[in-house]
């Protein structure tokens, strides 16, 4: 059996560097041309813009928000706005507007893509007519925005209870009040108060849920509408270029590593 020889192989490869060049070329073309045989994609985007009031406590919260808080009530709105609710709303008035959408409907990564840059949120819609793209985009920036509304307000509520159980939990005990005390202080029995605050706790809890994980401090405002795209997209051109001229970098590599064998084999 031959030895194995590391710069045998490199002096081997090195002789065919123009078949791994040419190959790779080919690949590169040959997604270039798959590409261009591609019906085309028009890409349109509306932006949102999300941010935190840092002069608001959340919860009754003495110290500000850390940044991981921060980071993640932003995360909380973006859920909001890529939700399955908000984007079924959206599927279903495009479809009562006669917008042509495939069997999927929109699905993230597919067909849009939400980008977070700083504090704008990219709603970006990918389709073949470029109209459609931009009232595709609108619809879902409006549905969004409507979401986080709801959102909010029911964020601000939560917050409110959660101060008004701090305050309960600072009334003196119902035989103790005086005349003095805060109106909401002012329940005769021990078993009214925990009832009162039990049915608090239960709506705060719901509030929570349907608040979405948004907290009260957020910030939204619709930054800008999506207008129709002039050109197509060429988002896959790259990607398509790259796996071809990789494709042929590979399979060149093989040839060059096979050749020699049948060679000598005969």
């Amino acid at each position: 059996m031959k030895e194995f020889s590391p710069y045998d192989k490199f002096m081997h490869a090195y002789r065919y560097l123009w078949l791994v060049i040419l190959f790779s070329i080919l690949g590169g073309l040959f997604g270039l041309l798959f590409h261009r045989l591609q019906p085309p994609v028009y890409e349109a985007y509306a932006v949102i813009e999300l941010n935190v009031d840092l002069t608001q406590s959340d919860f009754a919260q003495v110290q500000p928000l850390t940044e991981l808080e921060q980071d993640q009530s932003i995360s909380a709105a973006m859920g909001v706005i890529a939700s399955e609710a908000v984007l079924g709303r959206t599927v279903a008035v495009a479809q009562a507007q006669h917008i042509q959408l495939d069997e999927t409907g929109l699905v993230l990564g597919k067909n849009i893509f939400l980008e977070r840059k700083h504090a704008n949120q990219i709603l970006r819609v990918r389709h073949p007519q470029p109209e459609s793209a931009a009232q595709i985009a609108n619809l879902w920036s409006d549905h969004a925005y409507q979401a986080l509304v709801e959102a909010h307000q029911h964020a601000t509520r939560a917050r409110f209870l959660k101060e008004y159980l701090t305050a309960l939990e600072n009334c003196p005990p119902p035989e103790q009040v005086s005349l003095e005390a805060p109106g909401f202080c002012q329940i005769e029995t021990y078993q009214k108060l925990q009832a009162h605050v039990q049915a608090i706790i239960e709506e705060l809890h719901q509030e929570l849920l349907l608040g979405k994980g948004v907290i009260a401090a957020i910030r939204f405002d619709q930054l800008q509408s999506a207008s129709v795209p002039p050109t197509p997209s060429s988002y896959r051109a790259n990607w398509l270029v790259f796996s071809g001229a990789a494709l042929g970098f590979v399979v060149s590599v093989v040839a060059i590593s096979v050749y020699p064998r049948k060679r000598n084999a005969g």
